[in-house]
């Protein structure tokens, strides 16, 4: 995975994984006009994060549980944005000279709790 950022194209992020490319940014106009461009240029598998980081920020940073019942889906749901919410913020408090490190000891350990034979 390869990930760029350019400060000079309005904080314009994008990764790269094998063939496909994600392009955010704080909105999701910047990221269109890259997208524009690759797309010009003939790249394929190109795509942009709807409404960007800020509506990332919104959608799962701010997410809440209310009502009284909650179905199993809206559950799920909301427990995928919980997991992320807390994924980033951890990453966050670190310095980033083991956020690296520390997303590897991750996905090490996800992998093995897949278990299964071996």
């Amino acid at each position: 995975i390869k990930i760029c950022y350019n400060k000079d194209f309005g904080g314009l992020i994008w990764i790269q994984n094998k063939d496909e490319k994600y392009f955010y940014s704080n909105g999701d106009v910047i990221a269109s006009q890259a997208w524009t461009i690759c797309t010009q240029m003939g790249y394929k598998n190109n795509y942009v994060m709807a409404g960007g980081m800020n509506e990332w920020y919104k959608t799962v940073m701010k997410s809440q549980y209310s009502g009284e019942r909650i179905t199993p889906k809206e559950n799920a749901l909301f427990e995928t944005r919980f997991k992320a919410r807390k994924l980033f913020t951890d990453i966050n408090s670190l310095p980033d000279s083991l956020k690296v490190k520390f997303v590897e000891a991750k996905r090490k350990k996800e992998k093995a709790l897949d278990g299964g034979c071996e």
